[in-house]
Parts: structure tokens; sequence; C-alpha cells
């Protein structure tokens, strides 16, 4: 099996098992969100955070027993802005996706959300662990809301349940699956052949995906 038949194997199981996990923690991700280290590309870039993602909230109720509820929202933006911060040299935070007739005044807009959040436990895998995995959509537009490329990013995370309470070691595989989900987009985002197109075009990068200096 190859890495990306494995990621695959792995995504499946996340999203399939859901129903298995039946303990019962409140969680709000938390934890620290290391400064990433990537090149910075000269442009201003519009990032709209919707409220959906804002308050978006994993609730997974068993038939029998009790629940999960977890909370990885303020993470999400914190690690979030804290990448865009870095990828961008201007990040400008907007309410909408822009339209011809309310044009953003940056360069860009990247509206990202999340498709999916899942988890297993030691009782659904047998494993000594706790994993998670969070599935975001990033789509990427023009000014005027014109869309540029759309594409899938997933991040795990696995912790290692010695020594932990259930809540802090699936808190820490939520949190490192958002920190791998969130360094994902920085490495992706110039692989996207649309956007390597765009940034082409304009005149941001060469072809040998060097930064122009502006």
């Amino acid at each position: 099996m190859n890495v990306k038949q494995a990621s695959t194997y792995l995504s499946i199981m996340f999203f399939t098992l859901l129903g298995a996990c039946s303990k019962s923690v409140p969680i709000s991700v938390s934890g620290t969100t290391p400064e990433p280290l990537i090149n910075t590309i000269p442009i201003t870039m519009g990032v709209i955070y919707d409220d959906e993602f804002k308050s978006y909230v994993f609730k997974q109720t068993p038939e029998e027993g009790s629940k999960w509820r977890i909370e990885p929202a303020d993470l999400n933006i914190e690690f979030l802005d804290r990448v865009f911060n870095t990828m961008f040299r201007h990040v400008s935070t907007l309410d909408e996706v822009p339209t011809k007739t309310n044009r953003a005044n940056v360069q860009a807009v990247l509206h990202p959300s999340i498709e999916e959040f899942g988890f297993l436990t030691p009782k659904d895998t047998g494993l000594n662990s706790y994993s998670a995995s969070i599935k975001y959509r990033i789509d990427m537009f023009t000014p005027t809301g014109e869309l540029i490329a759309s594409w899938p990013i997933i991040g795990y995370g696995k912790s290692i349940k010695k020594g932990l309470s259930a809540k802090k070691a699936l808190n820490e595989a939520s949190r490192l699956a958002i920190r791998d989900g969130a360094a994902t987009i920085a490495i992706d985002f110039q692989k996207q052949t649309l956007i390597r197109n765009w940034l082409i075009d304009g005149g941001f990068i060469n072809t040998r995906n060097e930064l122009v200096s502006q």
C-alpha cells in the first residue's frame, strides 16, 4: 500500500467509524500554534471566516451511551491566521465573497470551510492511541468573486493514550490534525495547477516557482 492509498484508507476509517464512539466528553480544542516556516508571497490576500466556520461544532450522538461534542473553531482560526499571515505579505479579513458590484480591495480571496471532522478511540482501533482527522475545503476567488480554484485539504493527528485522560488525548489529537491541515494548506498552495498559473500570470512567481521581487 503506497502513501496515497494509506491516507485514503485512513480517511475512510475516520469517517465511517464515528458511530462506534460512546465516550461523553465536551472538548474545546486548544493548544499552541508555532509559526510556520514558509516563503511569503508578495500579494494582499483576503480571507473569509464565515459564521459556519466560526461556530463549527462536531456532535456525535450514538444510539446507546453518551455523546461527544468537539469545538475546534477557535484553534482553526488561530492556526490559519498564523499560516495566512506568513504565506502572504498582507492579509485582510472579509465578511463575504466579493461580487462584481462589491469588489474587494485585495488581489485574491481565500474562503476555508470544514467539510468533515472525525476521530477514533482505542476502543475503535484496538490501538493505544486517539486519532483525529479534519477535512477542509479551500476556495480561492478573484476580487470580484470569480472562482480561481477549489481543493480539499485533510489533516491528521494522533495522541498516545498513556498518561493522558480521554479528553486530553483527544484534544491533542485534534490539535495536531488542525496543525497538519494548516501546514498542508501552505505546502500545497502553489502545487495547485490553477493557482500556480494565476501566480505566474500575475508576475508573483516565475515558471521555476521562484518568488518575483515586487
